[in-house]
């Protein structure tokens, strides 16, 4: 007989919401008001049509990931607690994040915005 080893989640704070533009995403929530969440790390739930499976990434690309947000209460449609598996595969994304924010990063590994332009052609005024 093999133990396993049941892993517990915080569950009573993650939370699916259903906003106003259609979007799903995942979040902790860290403090509410009637008319706002402050949340943190939100993974947005999305389908893969061709494989027709579901998975998660980042929902607001440009932002800093090690602060928290705020999503206005007008926003969001519905809240719901999410599935065991959505549930795993956030914490499991959402610990891989912390560890790529609070990794030590190489200075030449860092890219500017700008020096990624450098290679393209400047446009001229015409």
């Amino acid at each position: 007989m093999t133990d396993e080893v049941q892993v517990e989640y915080d569950d009573d704070t993650v939370k699916v919401f259903k906003l106003v533009t259609g979007e799903e995403i995942v979040a902790r929530i860290s403090k509410s008001t009637e008319h706002f969440f402050v949340i943190e790390i939100p993974l947005e739930l999305r389908y893969n049509y061709t494989e027709k499976r579901l998975f998660l990434s980042r929902w607001i690309m440009g932002s800093d990931y090690s602060k928290v947000m705020t999503l206005a209460g007008t926003s969001v449609v519905s809240i719901a607690g999410p599935e065991d598996l959505v549930l795993e595969n956030y914490y499991n994304y959402r610990e891989e994040l912390v560890k790529s924010l609070t990794e030590p990063k190489e200075s030449d590994e860092h890219v500017e915005l700008d020096e990624m332009f450098d290679d393209y052609e400047k446009p001229t005024l015409h």
